[in-house]
């Protein structure tokens, strides 16, 4: 930008012309590069991780109340 101040007007037209084509490209050829990496990111954790297989949830612990479970106190408040 600064070069281009000064130079003449179709010479500073042309040349920021081609910085803005330059950055663009750049820009696209970065962004392409990235995608293609987190792709074959993608692919090498998928077939790295095909073999395991996911864990079963453990099982809830039912809530104690006064030392008995649940139900138990439960039914002695509605007796009492």
């Amino acid at each position: 930008m600064t070069a281009s101040e000064q130079l003449s007007e179709p010479l500073a037209g042309q040349l920021l012309g081609a910085a803005q084509e330059a950055f663009t490209q750049g820009f696209q050829v970065a962004a392409l590069a990235s995608a293609v990496i987190a792709a074959a990111t993608a692919f090498v954790a998928a077939i790295g991780l095909k073999h395991l297989r996911a864990r079963p949830a453990p099982e809830p612990v039912p809530a104690q109340v006064g030392g008995g479970s649940a139900p138990a106190a439960v039914a002695e408040l509605e007796e009492g």
